[in-house]
């Protein structure tokens, strides 16, 4: 059996292909134990092969109907004129987790592939343990950020008439 340093190139090859199939750096050493390959053997073919260590990427997660929805929705609004947009009232609210997450996936990927889907951890949004803040804007200006407790601003009753209303007045929308 030749060193570690001579490993044949059809042996790197396999690494590589075992690897690229989604088996992890120690199904593949387990699997490649008959050679006598050694964890860190696997890692500095790794290595050659340009594929680091990262935690994977986190990103909300969109289904195919919101994919078709979000699109649909684009090209309807294609061609709207500045008017039309000056009565649209823009809200979005944003979550911030007060204890770390328990995801902490490390993946092997080359350089310019973070984002790829084999190497994204998918996040869900509202999750335990967190605070969100929601907030407007329009072409009249911004509103003021708002704490909210418990259920976001759409869910919660009476919110139109009650905590978010001052920031809506501003935009002389109706809601």
């Amino acid at each position: 059996m030749p060193k570690t340093k001579e490993l044949f190139e059809a042996t790197k090859a396999a690494i590589l292909a075992l690897l690229e199939i989604g088996l992890t750096q120690h199904g593949t050493t387990k699997l490649l134990t008959s050679r006598d390959l050694k964890n860190e053997t696997i890692r500095n073919r790794l290595h050659e092969a340009g594929l680091k260590s990262h935690r994977a990427q986190k990103k909300l997660f969109i289904n195919k109907r919101q994919r078709k929805a979000r699109l649909l929705f684009a090209g309807d609004h294609k061609d709207w004129s500045v008017d039309d947009l000056d009565k649209v009232l823009f809200c979005d609210e944003s979550n911030f987790q007060l204890m770390p997450t328990s995801a902490n996936l490390l993946v092997r990927r080359k350089p310019g592939e973070a984002y790829k889907p084999d190497y994204v951890a998918p996040a869900v949004k509202h999750g335990g343990g967190s605070v969100t803040f929601w907030g407007c804007f329009s072409m009249g200006g911004t509103g003021q950020m708002q704490l909210c407790e418990g259920l976001l601003p759409s869910l919660k009753p009476g919110w139109r008439t009650g905590t978010f209303q001052p920031c809506l007045g501003l935009h002389n929308h109706q809601i």
